[in-house]
């Protein structure tokens, strides 16, 4: 894996159920070459809850997939491409007991407002 300080994670978003980590690298092949993808599943049915992470070599490349594919047709959905910039901030379960219980953080959603999305997570490869 490259150096962190050189990496760059998208939160990709419209994520279908029976599309899995190897698809969704394929979607970017032709632009760029995934480092890692995370799609993150449900724990009781082990299925896609419908986004996950993708990383890149670094943020340039990262930053060029962005452009060029937000908001784009995904032609095996119909849908558009959602993707947004993931942030790495360390450990998720540990932020999360810093923080409080889910209902003292607002239930742990966040609202989509159509601003930026602060994603935390940390990969689990």
């Amino acid at each position: 894996m490259s150096d962190e300080n050189n990496s760059a994670t998208l939160w990709i978003g419209n994520i279908e159920p029976w599309m899995d980590d190897k698809y969704v690298a394929n979607l970017f092949s032709k632009s760029a070459v995934a480092v890692s993808v995370k799609l993150i599943k449900d724990r009781g049915t082990s299925q896609n809850v419908g986004y996950g992470f993708i990383e890149f070599e670094n943020a340039e490349i990262a930053s060029n997939i962005y452009r060029l594919f937000n908001g784009t047709m995904n032609p095996a959905t119909k849908k558009p491409f959602r993707l947004n910039w993931g942030v790495h901030k360390g450990n998720v379960s540990n932020d999360r007991k810093s923080q409080g219980s889910g209902a003292e953080r607002g239930g742990g959603r966040s609202q989509d407002n159509g601003e930026a999305i602060s994603v935390y997570f940390s990969f689990l490869f």
